[in-house]
């Protein structure tokens, strides 16, 4: 290699004198015979086209069995293989290859590198050394530059097996949806502009499919029971529910008011609405039975009736007698009274009150999960090495 790189020297330092005069001119001829040689040459070559494929050195057949494996790169792959393993020369280059020897190149210190740069960088020093031993040579400048050339060299290493760790770290942010301790949903309703009705409801982690609610009512100069509390599911409710009873100071006194769940009030997924209710339940019965409201224990107004609470079956009676679970009635139809007896069959259902709402809409307290990932390339360096 040193050889090579102090020819190269000489050549950019020196001509002999006696071709430093056609030295260009020379070169340039050369290539122009080659040139013209080589248009000769392609002129005499017969058409491929046209010729005889049985006149081809080595011709054996238009049909050869490697035909076979147009098509079909499996089985192209397999005939290789088996060739490579039948074939002298392949064997040869296999062996080569497992058992040339290894080496590094030094990029440092590796005289052929080191030697090139110090030609690279000032060719004019190795130039005058060459003239001061050869006193027959002179520098010459070349009109055409030698054709450069291009040197590839390859480092291999030994195969080895290496690991590494590439780490996901999760982190998980939760998030409470409203302010725990805290009434965070609230409404209120108006008798007028001092009798006020409330409803609200309470922050807090549950896993108990309930909430916290508190009711109170109060007038113009406060209540005779303060803030009240229950607890209600957040599944839909079916109906109206009595939950309990509110005591306002309203006309100078306090007064029972009953609050109520009103029907569907519940949770679905985290949309909450419940409806509650302050005043007196309006009851419906079945067909074919009566409320107790519209039965009278005697004629006129002051004899009162039955519960409007309580359904009743009812049947005439001509003498005024009725059996041991019956009670005995009066019906109205206008002006006209009719004794009859009445039998208890079962509750009236609230079907409405009378009364004032109070809505409440809300996000159900839940907590929320914001998950974030980023990983530790551990590998980065190892992929670098194996490109």
């Amino acid at each position: 290699m040193t050889s090579r790189y102090f020819l190269f020297s000489l050549l950019i330092a020196c001509a002999l004198s006696a071709a430093a005069a056609d030295s260009s001119s020379g070169f340039t001829a050369g290539i122009e015979e080659g040139k013209a040689y080589g248009a000769a040459a392609n002129a005499a070559m017969p058409d491929a086209a046209g010729m005889d494929a049985a006149a081809v050195p080595g011709f054996e057949t238009s049909s050869p069995p490697q035909a076979a494996y147009y098509g079909d790169e499996g089985a192209m792959g397999d005939a290789a293989a088996q060739a490579a393993q039948d074939n002298e020369a392949a064997q040869t280059v296999t062996e080569g290859f497992m058992s040339r020897p290894l080496f590094t190149i030094d990029r440092e210190n590796d005289p052929m590198l080191t030697r090139m740069e110090q030609v690279e960088e000032n060719a004019a020093s190795i130039a005058g050394a060459i003239q001061g031993e050869y006193s027959a040579c002179d520098p010459v400048v070349l009109e055409t530059p030698y054709p450069p050339t291009i040197e590839t060299c390859y480092e291999n290493r030994p195969a080895e097996t290496s690991s590494c760790d590439n780490r996901l770290n999760v982190n998980v942010d939760v998030e409470f949806s409203c302010t725990a301790g805290t009434w965070h949903a609230q409404n209120t309703a108006y008798r007028n502009g001092s009798d006020i009705m409330y409803a609200q409801s309470y922050c807090e982690p549950r896993d108990d499919n309930m909430l916290r609610f508190q009711l109170y009512s109060h007038g113009g100069v406060g209540a005779c029971v303060g803030w009240q509390q229950t607890q209600l599911s957040i599944a839909p409710s079916a109906g109206f529910s009595r939950l309990l009873t509110t005591l306002p100071h309203w006309g100078g006194g306090c007064i029972s008011l009953d609050a109520w769940l009103g029907p569907n009030s519940g949770c679905t997924e985290n949309d909450c609405q419940y409806d509650f209710w302050f005043g007196t339940p309006m009851y419906t019965c079945p067909t074919g039975q009566v409320n107790g409201a519209y039965l009278s224990l005697g004629i006129g107004d002051g004899w009162g009736s039955l519960p409007d609470s309580k359904c009743y079956h009812v049947t005439s009676t001509s003498d005024g007698s009725c059996g041991r679970s019956s009670t005995f009635v009066y019906t109205q139809d206008g002006d006209l009274w009719t004794p009859a007896c009445a039998t208890y069959v079962d509750e009236a259902t609230v079907s409405a009150i009378s009364g004032w709402k109070v809505p409440l809409r809300f996000d159900k307290p839940h907590f929320s999960y914001t998950i974030t990932e980023s990983w530790d390339q551990g590998c980065a360096e190892l992929e670098a090495r194996s490109q």
